[in-house]
């Protein structure tokens, strides 16, 4: 729903922020300050310890990798 949808985008800002502000704006897995990206472990867990800051280079080849 587009409530739902709302909720998600405003705790993914606080998430953002949250991580923006902790680690100084860097990726986790190559300290890149570029194109950064939340990551989610468990995609219905919204909460910090859940969330992993990465580039989306990264994200993308490291992460979820495609076959």
């Amino acid at each position: 729903s587009t409530e739902r949808r709302k909720e998600q985008q405003k705790i993914r800002r606080f998430t953002y922020k949250y991580y923006k502000d902790k680690l100084g704006v860097k990726c986790e897995l190559c300290g890149s300050t570029e194109n950064l990206e939340i990551h989610h472990k468990n995609y219905s867990d919204f909460s910090k310890e859940n969330c992993q800051l990465v580039c989306r280079n990264c994200h993308r080849k490291r992460i979820h990798t495609f076959k």
